[in-house]
């Protein structure tokens, strides 16, 4: 951190103007051959920046003819620059021409390295020694005779007076690896790193500079490159040609390779890109716009990289391939969120290949690389049907190339679509036969790894454990014929697994051995965590349950910080691996063993909390909050963190603590990086005991868990936890993803919410609970509890003669047990305006084909008439609903209600988006603002309200977007968030809501509030809980004002004054 700090200071901030940097180096060159001090090394410099361009050759020209030298003006007025073509020829025209002039040894030498005819080596060579044989020493005589023959140079050899020069000049010769070998280049880089500067002329200083630099970048050493950044930069005597453009570009390459992308963003924007401009070097230049989008991609700076590429993109003169500018722009098109640009871009790059004639084998790629793009989209966003065309073409096209590899490949992804989609084994089984069939007849190592890894996989799914066990052989032997020990130890893994499957402890124990004697440093950190998942599960076997407890918790406590890091750029959620979860599923397993329940529900939060520490860590976030140097620093910290954690891993027990130690260091140093995204310390583990002395004697909280196939049932009273583990059977699941289907399309059915009820046991809650604190996941988030029937229906549509929750209890939905600690405390705050309101009605001016809300307008109007209680309201309708005024009134507003569309999005929750009107056309066009646009604004809203929520791919939303969007939110700073989980008639969602406020205005709880409007609903209007239970209040649940009292009780105390006074009154006259 320091020394990002330390670099910022000392680097110029602004880019080189060529113009004046070439000047004054001119200037200099000539002054210093005027003073005969560094005089050959100084005419090699001015050489070459009069030989870059015939343009500046105009400009050196006018400071050359002053110069006041007689022999440097005759050599360049004899060989003036002609044409581009004869640059470099005159180059070595004139150096000739200074050599023979002043017998310079280090230029002869110079002259002998270039890439020349050997016959003209050789003439060369002889006329130097013709003239100034009697000159030279034995040892230059041998030194020259090498040189010319491209033999080994002893460094010895080389006289120290002009060291610097001719080091330079073998180092950047074709030939340099004929010059030197690989002791006598670590022997270079050695002596110039460790030489006395201060002997040495600011000329001599700065070609030793990129002598250095050579001498790394060819022994590939790019992380000392990254040490002497700062030298290279500030060696400001190396000549601005065109020389220094291509050397600056593989500096480039060696930064952006290493990850040091904040030194390689400075190098390109001030350097590279106005050299290579100035010398009109259109195709590097281009180059390096790209590389520059690259590193502010990797750098989470998705929109700035965007901008470059479609410059790119609409320049007609661009040399970048298209095939590039497709992929990388739909990439950053992709991670905006902008899924309408991104396929629309796609589909035009599709039209543009199956209309083109090239067929060459890159184009292919090109194309095929197209339809693999949009078969993923689509089917990351359930739309099948838009999916499967896409990938048979990318089929049929494989086929008419007769590409068995790619052909192998695209089976490998139908196979996983059929299995990830549909749970359709069979189908996922003959399409990785089909894959086999093609990728083991090819050579390609790595798809044959992939291949039998996904169907091993899937044959333990099937329960297939014979033909699974076949295929590890089939891994044993692929791995030994390509030495390759970890694959050969996840085939030992998934023997071990099957052994626990087939509760084989002997064998299970057996292969564990079998994998002790082969060092674990090199397995990926998944297949890390597989094998101790494997040692605590032999361990619980074995009934060592302390035991099993104490060797995984430290392995949870690696996955859970290293989830907390890991992120996904557009959902925003931590990336889930099964190792992951079968770890935290074992963990529970132990500790029931052990009967700890509390610190099994400890860790079942922590599933949940996990999201909300991954939240600041998402590239769009961290972006926008961390300069481009702390964002490489942030990121080579993670890395460097993330291989001690394999490091941990698979190290002795005797070297872990000293990694742990490391790691928390630079866990350290990343903290003081992240603190600048979010100043709150989200606490990971809440124990129970801290959760129940916040709450009430008549509260009851119910914590649901989804893990593997099992729904985890936790309660915790004031006094009390419990946990219970109930199976989700194929039946189940059925019913939980129908019911909610079939709720959400106004479907309701009572009979099937009452069995719900009745699998969640939610009749065993005590009878002193009066209010319900739910957690849920997963469909549970789809299935508000208020809704369910506490009694068995009459019929499945006997709306009004039912009863339901809601009409026992009262409830608050929180996302996990720390958002329950952090959003039950009064947080009143003062803010500049009470209400505001943003309704739109009609969305014709949208990109977006959104139905009309005609009562949209009318409801916000409704609000602010019954918010009495309230000062300073405002509403937007209409054109003045636009996206500048939201973004002003969201940080001043204490509720901002939303009357417009909002799509909340589950697979992308950090692009959920609210429709508004664009300020630019001043109201006349539509417009899209994110969930991840607000992380730059402080808020402070105690209650924001989407009353027009869609998922954007179907009529209900799903608990991963509502989760997410309520974090998202909660990170921006709302204290909650009340929000439709399917959509409701426009209608009634704005008579809903008009009551809803009517109740807050009378100064009940949020939470209170919502639930008297549903009664409300229930008791006058339709009972369907499709109508009423669409509505969920997430977050604090406080009243925004304090309740008014009771006029009934006014009175009275009114009256009990005025006798007290006349009382008093009467008492006195009577003295």
């Amino acid at each position: 951190m320091l020394l990002i700090l330390f670099l910022s200071f000392l680097l110029p901030q602004q880019p080189i103007d060529p113009h004046i940097s070439i000047t004054s180096q001119a200037n200099t060159y000539i002054e210093q051959i005027k003073l005969n001090q560094q005089s050959e090394l100084s005419f090699w410099a001015l050489n070459e920046l009069y030989s870059s361009n015939c343009g500046i050759s105009k400009v050196i020209s006018r400071t050359i003819s002053q110069s006041g030298s007689s022999l440097v003006q005759k050599i360049f007025s004899t060989y003036d620059c002609t044409s581009k073509q004869d640059e470099d020829s005159l180059r070595i025209e004139r150096l000739k021409f200074y050599v023979s002039e002043t017998g310079s040894f280090a230029g002869i030498l110079h002259i002998l390295s270039l890439s020349l005819p050997q016959k003209k080596l050789d003439t060369l060579h002889d006329e130097f020694n013709d003239k100034w044989k009697q000159s030279l020493s034995e040892n230059e005589i041998s030194l020259l005779n090498a040189v010319k023959n491209r033999d080994l140079i002893s460094l010895s050899e080389i006289n120290p007076k002009y060291k610097s020069f001719v080091l330079y000049s073998l180092l950047y010769s074709n030939h340099s690896a004929s010059y030197f070998d690989a002791g006598q280049f670590k022997a270079i880089i050695s002596e110039l790193n460790n030489r006395d500067s201060d002997n040495l002329s600011d000329l001599e200083n700065s070609i030793s500079n990129f002598s250095l630099l050579k001498a790394a970048y060819e022994t590939n050493r790019y992380q000392f490159i990254s040490t002497i950044f700062n030298d290279l930069i500030s060696s400001e005597l190396y000549p601005n040609s065109e020389k220094k453009v291509g050397i600056f570009s593989g500096l480039d390459f060696a930064l952006s390779y290493i990850g040091n992308f904040s030194e390689s963003l400075y190098l390109q924007r001030n350097i590279l890109i106005p050299l290579s401009e100035y010398y009109n070097q259109k195709s590097r230049t281009d180059y390096v716009l790209l590389q520059q989008s690259a590193n502010l991609y990797n750098l989470g700076k998705y929109q700035e990289a965007k901008e470059i590429l479609e410059r790119l993109y609409n320049d007609s003169e661009s040399t970048i391939p298209k095939s590039q500018l497709y992929n990388n722009l739909s990439l950053c098109y992709k991670q905006l969120g902008e899924k309408n640009e991104y396929t629309n871009f796609l589909l035009k790059a599709i039209q543009e290949a199956e209309t083109s004639n090239n067929q060459e084998q890159d184009f292919y790629k090109v194309k095929l690389g197209l339809y693999k793009n949009l078969f993923v989209y689509y089917n990351s966003i359930g739309d099948s049907s838009s999916a499967l065309p896409f990938i048979r073409k990318a089929q049929n096209l494989a086929e008419l190339k007769t590409d068995d590899f790619e052909l192998g490949s695209i089976h490998l992804y139908l196979g996983n679509y059929y299995l990830e989609k549909f749970n359709d084994y069979e189908k996922a089984i003959a399409q990785f036969q089909l894959a086999e069939n093609k990728i083991l007849s090819s050579q390609n190592y790595f798809s044959k790894k992939f291949l039998l890894d996904d169907k091993i996989a899937l044959l333990i799914k099937m329960d297939s454990l014979s033909q699974a066990t076949k295929s590890i052989q089939a891994i044993k032997s692929l791995a030994s014929q390509n030495s390759d020990t970890p694959f050969y130890i996840e085939a030992l893994i998934y023997e071990a697994e099957i052994a626990v499957l087939k509760n084989n402890v002997q064998g299970l124990q057996g292969t564990l051995n079998s994998i002790s004697i082969y060092p674990l440093k090199d397995l990926k950190f998944e297949d890390l965590i597989r094998y101790h998942n494997l040692h605590a599960t032999l361990l619980l076997k074995k009934n060592k349950n302390r035991e099993a407890y104490t060797y995984l918790k430290p392995i949870l406590d690696q996955i859970v910080e290293r989830a907390q890091g890991s992120v996904e750029a557009q959902t925003g959620f931590w990336t889930v691996e099964k190792e992951y979860l079968d770890s935290f599923e074992l963990m529970i397993s132990i500790l029931n063993k052990l009967d700890y329940q509390e610190q099994s529900i400890v860790y079942l939060d922590k599933l949940k909390t996990i999201n909300d520490a991954s939240l600041y860590n998402n590239p769009l976030l961290k972006a926008s909050k961390l300069t481009e140097s702390e964002l490489a620093e942030e990121k080579k910290l993670a890395e460097s963190i993330q291989k001690l954690r394999n490091d941990y891993l698979s190290a002795e027990e005797s070297s872990k603590q000293s990694i742990k130690t490391e790691i928390d260091r630079l866990s350290a140093q990343r903290q003081l990086l992240t603190n600048k995204v979010t100043q709150t310390n989200t606490e990971v583990s809440i124990p129970i005991w801290k959760v129940q002395q916040q709450m009430r004697n008549d509260e009851f909280i119910l914590h649901y868990t989804e893990l593997n196939e099992k729904l985890y049932i936790s309660s915790v009273s004031k006094e009390n936890t419990t946990l219970f583990i109930q199976e989700i059977t194929d039946e189940i699941e059925l019913l939980l993803n129908q019911t909610a289907n079939d709720l959400a399309k106004g479907n309701t059915s009572l009979t099937s919410l009452y069995k719900i009820y009745q699998i969640l046991d939610l009749k065993s809650i005590p009878d002193y609970v009066k209010q319900i604190i739910v957690i849920p996941d997963n469909e549970l988030y789809r299935i508000p509890m208020d809704i369910l029937p506490t009694k068995k229906p009459n019929s499945s549509f006997s709306f009004g003669s039912s009863s339901y929750m809601i009409e026992d209890y009262s409830f608050k939905y929180f996302t996990s047990l720390q958002d329950y600690l952090e959003n039950s405390r009064n947080t009143r705050a003062t803010s500049e305006t009470d209400f505001s309101a943003f309704a739109i009605s009609y969305f014709d001016d949208f990109q977006e084909k959104l139905p009309s809300l005609p009562f949209a307008t009318q409801e916000a109007r409704e609000i602010q008439k019954v918010l009495t209680s309230f000062e300073n309201k405002k509403v937007f309708t209409g054109n003045s609903a636009t996206e500048q005024v939201f973004q002003n009134q969201l940080t001043t507003s204490k509720i901002l209600h939303v009357a417009t569309h909002s799509e909340v999005s589950a697979q992308d929750p950090l692009f959920s988006t609210i429709y508004l009107k664009s300020a630019i056309s001043n109201g006349t066009k539509g417009d899209a603002l994110y969930a991840y646009e607000l992380f730059d604004n402080q808020l402070d809203n105690d209650l924001i309200m989407l009353n027009s929520c869609s998922s954007g791919t179907g009529n209900y939303l799903q608990g991963t977007g509502i989760m997410g969007i309520s974090r998202a939110l909660r990170y921006a700073g709302a204290k909650s968030l009340a929000l439709n989980l399917w959509e409701v008639n426009d209608k009634i969602a704005a008579e809903f809501a008009t009551n809803f406020y009517s109740y807050l205005n009378n100064g009940y709880s949020k939470s209170e509030a919502m639930r008297q409007a549903k009664i409300d609903q229930i008791k006058t209007g339709s009972a369907d809980p499709h109508y009423w239970g669409a509505y969920t209040l997430i977050g604090n649940s406080n009243p925004i004002i304090k309740k008014p009292v009771n006029s009934q009780f006014v009175l009275p105390i009114l009256i009990m004054a005025g006798l007290l006074v006349g009382y008093k009154v009467r008492k006195e006259s009577s003295l």
